[in-house]
């Protein structure tokens, strides 16, 4: 259980990084109007330009942290893991 509960939430943190990721790249190829607007017709919606830095920021935190809880301090071959330390 120790090490499957840091292993199941690096595989949530790198899911959601993914997915981050994805729509990060599906935003940044939309072709924004020089107010920084992408209106789809289709679905009704506009879509800002500012939310493309957002989506990238979130996906790299989301990205690091995984690697952080799947790791941890003690690198790859053991040591305490993040999910591990108690607060003294």
């Amino acid at each position: 259980m120790r090490k499957t509960l840091p292993t199941a939430f690096a595989l949530l943190l790198t899911t959601a990084a993914l997915l981050l990721a994805r729509l990060w790249l599906q935003r940044l190829s939309l072709p924004y109007n020089e107010e920084g607007r992408y209106f789809d017709a289709a679905h009704g919606v506009v879509y800002d330009e500012g939310a493309i830095a957002v989506y990238g920021v979130l996906t790299v935190l989301f990205a690091l942290l995984a690697v952080a809880t799947r790791y941890g301090r003690g690198g790859l071959g053991g040591g305490e893991n993040l999910m591990d330390i108690s607060w003294r």
